[in-house]
């Protein structure tokens, strides 16, 4: 499941930043809403790189072997997501309000959402995986020890001395 998602977020960040580019024709819009198309510009692309470099760090598996000792990689998972579901939901809503009857302006608005609600998708999936992983064995929450200790007696003890 993750790595749909991961892949589907990169291609859909990818068609935003295009439907972004391709609405940017009317030079006094971009003068006027400039600073807005160049932060939906610059979310969308930023999470093209980091979702492929994500993507590949989970395809070789990477993430096991070497690269997240330290951070967990569900943890990881979870704030990369929760990041950029809040700078697509900014971006998005910017993009919208000041699309200047741009077509492409609104497809990537709409792109946005959609990248927002996957990303939203895989903090709660990581979230799950996170809490299952804690709440396993060896977890937080993992099965008690079913063993005693060794029982006490004091009639015992009496004996001894």
């Amino acid at each position: 499941m993750h790595g749909i998602l991961t892949a589907a977020t990169t291609i859909i960040s990818l068609i935003g930043f295009i439907c972004m580019s391709a609405g940017r024709a009317d030079i006094y819009c971009d003068a006027a809403y400039g600073s807005g198309y160049s932060f939906y510009g610059f979310v969308s692309m930023s999470d093209f790189l980091t979702g492929l470099i994500n993507y590949i760090i989970f395809m070789l598996v990477l993430y096991e072997k070497i690269i997240f000792k330290f951070v967990p990689w569900k943890i990881w998972d979870l704030i990369w997501s929760g990041v950029w579901s809040f700078f697509y939901l900014v971006a998005s809503i910017l993009v919208i309000a000041q699309a200047c009857r741009q077509g492409g302006n609104y497809a990537a608005g709409v792109f946005g959402f959609v990248a927002m609600g996957l990303h939203v998708a895989m903090a709660y999936f990581a979230f799950i995986a996170w809490k299952e992983e804690r709440s396993g064995p060896g977890g937080v929450n993992g099965p008690q020890s079913t063993s005693t200790g060794p029982e006490y007696s004091a009639e015992k003890n009496s004996e001894q001395y």
